[in-house]
C-alpha cells in the first residue's frame, strides 16, 4: 500500500482499543500511517495510544486533546495533522474497528484506479452474501437518519455515518476542514455538504463513490446513544437550510 494516513478518533477507548490489530495493520502495510487522536478521554486511553505509538514502525502518531471536543473536531484535528505532514491519501476510521482494517486496501485501490475520485466511502448495505451485523433498532434508526441526511444535502448517498472514509487530499479538503464543524453529532454530513458546495463554487461535479462492505459488526457499548442520535436528526434541519443557501450562492456552508 502506498502512502496513506488514517485518523482514528478515540474517546474513552481504553477497555476496547485493539492495539494489536492497529499495530499489525501498520506492520503489514509499509505505507500506512495512523494518527491516533485522544479526544480528552477520562480513562487510560492516552496511555494505550502512547504505548501503540512506540511500536517499531514509527508510523503511529499520538495526538492528545486535553479537552473533549467531540468526534468531528477530533477527526478534523487529525486530518489537519495529516495534511501538514504531506500525506496525499487521507481518511478516518472508527476506533472500535466495526469496519475491519482489511477493507482499507480495497478503498485505496478504488482511488488509485479512478483518478477522478476524491472520496471513497464505506457503506453498510445489507445484501445476501454480506455479513452486516447490526441490531434491528440501530439498522432502522440508521436508515431513517441516512434518508434524512440524503434529503438534507440533496445527494443519493446510502450511508453517511459509516466510520470509514478515504480521501484524495487536495485544496478541497484543506478548504473544507479550515474551520470547526457546527454539527457535533452529524459532522460527516456537514463535511459532505461543504465538499458539495466547494464543487459548485469550482464548477466541477462531485467525485464520490460508496463501497458496500462485505463485513461490519455492531460493536457493543457504543458511544452512540439515543439522545445524541435524536440531536443528530434535528441538526439535519438546520444543515439542510445552510446547504441550500451555500449551493445557491456558490459558496461554502458556514
Amino acid at each position: 500500500m502506498n502512502d496513506v494516513a488514517i485518523v482514528v478518533p478515540c474517546y474513552n477507548e481504553a477497555e476496547r482499543l485493539d492495539t494489536d490489530a492497529f499495530a499489525m495493520a501498520v506492520s503489514q502495510h509499509s505505507g500506512l500511517h495512523l494518527i491516533m487522536v485522544n479526544d480528552g478521554s477520562s480513562d487510560a486511553t492516552q496511555e494505550r495510544v502512547d504505548q501503540l505509538s512506540r511500536c517499531p514502525s514509527k508510523r503511529i502518531t499520538s495526538v492528545n486533546l486535553r479537552q473533549n471536543v467531540g468526534k468531528g473536531e477530533a477527526v478534523r484535528h487529525g486530518l489537519t495533522v495529516a495534511l501538514e505532514d504531506g500525506h496525499e491519501t487521507i481518511g478516518y476510521w472508527d476506533a472500535d474497528l466495526a469496519t475491519p482494517l482489511c477493507v482499507l486496501p480495497r478503498m485505496r485501490q478504488l482511488l488509485d484506479h479512478n483518478e477522478g475520485l476524491d472520496w471513497a466511502l464505506a457503506s453498510r448495505v445489507r445484501l445476501l452474501g454480506h455479513d452486516i451485523d447490526r441490531s434491528p433498532t440501530r439498522h432502522i434508526t440508521g436508515r431513517l437518519f441516512a434518508t434524512f441526511a440524503s434529503l438534507a444535502i440533496q445527494l443519493p448517498v446510502y450511508d453517511t455515518q459509516c466510520g470509514a472514509k478515504l480521501f484524495r487530499a487536495g485544496d478541497w479538503l484543506r478548504h473544507c476542514i479550515d474551520r470547526p464543524f457546527q454539527n457535533r453529532w452529524a459532522f460527516d454530513v456537514e463535511l459532505i455538504s461543504r465538499y458539495l458546495c466547494w464543487c459548485r463554487q469550482n464548477n466541477q461535479p462531485p467525485r464520490m463513490q460508496e463501497i458496500p462492505l462485505q463485513r461490519w459488526s455492531d460493536v457493543g457499548e457504543s458511544h452512540v446513544k439515543l439522545f445524541p442520535a435524536c440531536q443528530a436528526v434535528l441538526s439535519l434541519a438546520g444543515l439542510a437550510i445552510k446547504h441550500r443557501r451555500g449551493m445557491k450562492r456558490n459558496g461554502i456552508v458556514a
